[in-house]
């Protein structure tokens, strides 16, 4: 009997540790202060989230390029924007 409750025990335990979800933490920033007409870098930083199952994209107009940050995790979609500070 005890070795039963202890194995019950630790499936719901398992259970809870499994089923945790964390959304992820992003933000968008240019490597560089930005200057007219410069190139510069976007930087998509994403941490925070669990379970590891993520894509990351930058995105403009639906086609990838670096001024967009598209996360989904698990089935939550959330889009970023980088705004520059002028």
């Amino acid at each position: 009997m005890k070795s039963i409750l202890s194995i019950v025990v630790l499936v719901l335990i398992y259970s809870a540790v499994e089923s945790k979800e964390s959304p992820p933490k992003v933000q968008v920033y240019s490597r560089n202060p930005g200057n007219f007409g410069d190139k510069n870098t976007l930087i998509c930083h994403v941490t925070g989230f669990h379970p590891p199952d993520i894509s990351i994209q930058l995105l403009k107009n639906g086609v990838e390029i670096p001024d967009t940050c598209r996360v989904r995790h698990l089935k939550n979609l959330k889009t970023y924007t980088w705004e520059a500070d002028m």
